[in-house]
């Protein structure tokens, strides 16, 4: 029988097995890092608002590499009649 250990990246899920990377733990680790993240402390009080809708329709994020990011965010809203408030 054979043992064969399989590391995944936890932040999108791509596996590395020894296999296809025989230092599977330093090339995930490495991987893992290669994900830029945001700067927690910049998200707050960053988003564009629309009269008519409560949440923020775009979000810019700086990430740790200096680099902008502007996430578009779009939310399905009930059509005239098929929500409770409009069923009353």
């Amino acid at each position: 029988m054979k043992e064969r250990k399989v590391y995944i990246c936890e932040k999108c899920g791509l596996e590395f097995n020894e296999f296809n990377y025989p230092d599977g733990y330093d090339a995930c680790k490495e991987h893992e890092n290669s994900h830029v993240r945001p700067e927690p402390y910049a998200i707050m009080n960053n988003g564009t608002y629309r009269p008519d809708f409560d949440y923020p329709i775009t979000i810019a994020i700086p990430m740790e590499d200096g680099e902008k990011i502007v996430y578009i965010i779009e939310k399905d809203l009930p059509a005239t009649g098929n929500s409770e408030e409009g069923q009353k």
